[in-house]
């Protein structure tokens, strides 16, 4: 670290560890110290409503900009109705609610990079195509995991229910 206030890589102390905004030596260490202090007193609860509003317009935005997320949701409606009508254990509802969680956070993050290379560029440059096809492709990871992981939870319930329901009332075929 130098003396004013920045570590070798050229990030502020304070925001690379917070622990260093006791030293005095650095510039606005007063201002930083007596800001942190704060924070760790009380919290403001304006500021977290904000924050959770952010992310909902971001998931609002998400949804009428990509169909991708339009496509998820409908994904996501069957696999819940699916789990409720079910009944499956504890576990297997958390699986599947971390592997919803975890597709519609790609496709966020994904559209989140896509935005931001074209925010850069409009050009077509091979490093903004690998950045976007990049982050189609964790998606397509995530997807793909999840449909695997909904195929191994449901699939058993959705068997037992059907031999339940329509496996003893068949008679036998007559030859």
């Amino acid at each position: 670290m130098d003396g004013r206030g920045w570590n070798r890589s050229g990030c502020p102390v304070h925001l690379a560890n917070p622990a260093k905004v006791h030293d005095l030596s650095i510039p606005h260490a007063r201002f930083l110290q007596k800001r942190h202090s704060q924070s760790i007193m009380r919290l403001d609860f304006g500021r977290i409503v904000a924050s959770f509003g952010f992310a909902g317009s971001g998931l609002v935005t998400l949804w009428k900009t990509q169909t991708n997320a339009r496509v998820h949701s409908v994904a996501t409606a069957l696999v819940v109705s699916m789990a409720v009508w079910l009944p499956l254990a504890p576990s297997d509802l958390a699986l599947l609610v971390f592997a919803i969680a975890l597709v519609w956070a790609a496709e966020a993050m994904n559209t989140a990079v896509e935005a931001t290379v074209d925010l850069v560029t409009e050009e077509h440059r091979p490093l903004a195509r690998i950045a976007k096809d990049t982050a189609a492709a964790a998606v397509l990871v995530c997807a793909i995991g999840a449909a695997v992981v909904g195929v191994l939870i449901l699939g058993p319930a959705l068997l037992a229910w059907w031999q339940s329901s329509y496996g003893q009332t068949r008679p036998a075929p007559v030859h």
